[in-house]
């Protein structure tokens, strides 16, 4: 096997340092849009994907699932008038054809969750 001079670049440790220069540039690249990702408003993420699929980005429950599900809208006066107690508690045992999340996410995240419910309540 040939032997290479210590000077010298072996073509495998130049092929590792390549690499390691486009990880890199690829995580600096993603520290560039790092504040739009965080900026998303708390329990939106979790809305995405326990919630929206019945009741919509907007809360409207305007969705096929939606509607095949009665879901109600956040800014019907059924769930405005709701507590953050009963919306927990929906959250956590279900309530009709909604599943229960119990065990399937924390009392912090469904806490953002409400809040992120009434921001969808809110908006124009």
């Amino acid at each position: 096997m040939f032997a290479y001079p210590l000077n010298a670049l072996n073509p495998e440790d130049e092929k590792v340092r390549i690499r390691m220069w486009l990880v890199a540039a690829f995580g600096l690249a993603l520290l560039e849009h790092a504040p739009h990702l965080s900026a998303q408003a708390p329990g939106q993420i979790a809305y995405i994907a326990k919630c929206a699929s019945c009741h919509g980005m907007t809360g409207m429950a305007d969705t096929q699932a939606g509607k095949t599900t009665n879901a109600q809208p956040f800014n019907g006066s059924t769930v405005a008038a709701m507590s953050d107690a009963t919306l927990l508690g929906i959250i956590k045992n279900g309530s009709g054809k909604m599943p229960a999340y119990n065990g399937k996410i924390s009392e912090d995240e469904a806490s953002k969750l409400i809040q992120y419910i009434h921001q969808l309540q809110t908006a124009k």
